[in-house]
């Protein structure tokens, strides 16, 4: 097998210092400061500069796509093995232990957002680009593409696929090792209502998560009654003739809501029994009767296991009920055996009993790769190269670049049930994890370069 150690601890210190510069650009989406050449902001737009100048210093072709993406390349010519990464990040929410935006390193983990997702994977697989480069072990052209929009439209890749072709074969390295060769489904809807309320509620996330917390304000006349239903809650506050209460629940991604505790099931458990005189009764009951204690979409009539991606996922997001919306937002995570159009077929002949109306939020196709593909095979043995074990295959709820891919999938580059906590504030990585995902995609990269079969 190729010795890339030696080469990764060469660079350890050079890639450490570019990652720190990557990390310390705030590059969240913010289309108040947009412009010509800098369609997300100019914080992404610094991002692109850096990935820029690291890239170009180590010899490679780089050509800026309007601002929407940057890649760099061993070569323009084709075909090409592609690699998808992102540069942006989600916003550095909630309580950090260090400043988010200057990587930390405290008993050899890196903390920092975008050190798992994406900008540490991302600048592994450049140095591994980098080090197949410089030891002549490249046949078959390489491309590494970062885009700007990957938290939130995705346009970025809509947009470079419609100026350059599909790579012959590709990954993202925005997931977890050994093989991910299945993404589930990815549908958001709001269901809204209409009609007067007197009621209030405020939910504090909205997309993408398990409802933290959820405060709702309602008009009573009898406040001991109350206090019996709001077994659960974390604040009851009364003034008058009206009655806050706040309900706080476990934070998880909505694509795992079974490792979580959502507010808003806590509240309508306590309250299933209670009537509201006015148009949020006829929400509790759409909730209690098909969201309520479900997981996996059963009440909704959508739950599905499938051999290979495992089960649909079912979460209620947020609810915002006030004088200008009145809606309740779900996700759902679905597996081959279902469609998109199924689901909103089951949702919209719902919504008919009890007129309501359904819009989509956000969709993202089903991704999978059968494990015999050519691709597949060649990262199996990359890993085993490396890791010296067998690499299985497995599916995930999240998205990643892959789907953009008409032949990829993603890989790494976190191991086993390592929790980065992506998203999350403290987003972290083991240095040693992120350099030994760098002997990974030398290895990776070095096959499907030079494997004219694959």
């Amino acid at each position: 097998m190729r010795n890339f150690k030696k080469y990764i601890e060469k660079y350890e210190t050079a890639f450490l210092n570019d990652l720190q510069s990557l990390i310390e650009i705030p590059s969240v989406r913010d289309l108040s400061t947009k412009e010509i050449g800098k369609p997300f902001g100019i914080e992404i737009a610094r991002s692109f500069d850096v990935f820029e100048t690291v890239a170009k210093r180590m010899g490679f072709e780089v050509t800026n796509f309007d601002g929407y993406a940057i890649h760099a390349v061993t070569s323009e010519d084709l075909p090409y093995i592609g690699v998808l990464a992102h540069l942006d990040v989600v916003e550095a929410e909630g309580n950090w232990n260090s400043n988010p935006f200057m990587m930390q390193t405290k008993d050899d983990v890196l903390y920092g957002r975008g050190v798992s997702d994406d900008k540490g994977p991302l600048l592994a697989a450049l140095y591994a680009m980098y080090i197949l480069k410089e030891q002549g072990l490249i046949t078959k052209p390489i491309r590494l593409i970062a885009g700007g929009a990957e938290e939130t439209t995705w346009e970025c890749m809509e947009y470079y696929f419609k100026k350059n072709p599909q790579p012959e074969w590709g990954f993202s390295p925005d997931g977890n090792f050994p093989i991910v060769n299945g993404e589930k489904g990815i549908l958001q809807v709001s269901c809204q209502f209409q009609g007067f309320s007197s009621i209030k509620v405020k939910s504090k996330k909205r997309l993408d998560y398990v409802c933290e917390e959820v405060e709702i304000e309602f008009p009573i006349h009898d406040l001991a009654k109350v206090k019996e239903y709001a077994k659960q809650a974390n604040s009851l506050t009364y003034n008058i003739d009206r009655v806050n209460l706040i309900y706080r629940g476990d934070i998880v991604l909505s694509r795992n809501p079974q490792r979580g505790v959502n507010a808003l099931n806590l509240f309508f458990e306590d309250f299933k029994d209670y009537s509201f005189n006015d148009e949020f009764q006829k929400l509790k009951e759409f909730y209690i009767t098909y969201l309520l204690d479900d997981n996996v979409g059963r009440k909704l009539g959508i739950a599905y296991v499938d051999e290979d991606m495992g089960s649909t996922s079912m979460c209620p997001m947020s609810v915002t009920w006030n004088e200008e919306v009145k809606e309740v937002c779900i996700d759902v995570r679905y597996v081959k055996g279902v469609t998109m159009e199924t689901i909103l077929e089951k949702l919209h002949h719902i919504s008919n009993d009890i007129n309501i109306k359904i819009d989509i939020i956000k969709e993202r196709r089903l991704l999978y790769v059968e494990e015999d593909s050519p691709l597949i095979q060649s990262l199996k043995q990359a890993y085993k190269n490396v890791m010296d074990e067998e690499a299985e295959v497995h599916t995930k709820g999240g998205a990643s670049y892959a789907r953009v891919l008409d032949r990829g999938i993603v890989f790494g580059a976190t191991f086993g049930d390592y929790n980065t906590r992506v998203h999350m504030a403290n987003e972290n990585i083991p240095k040693k994890d992120l350099l030994l995902a760098m002997e990974i995609y030398c290895e990776a990269l070095y096959l499907l370069s030079n494997q004219n079969d694959v």
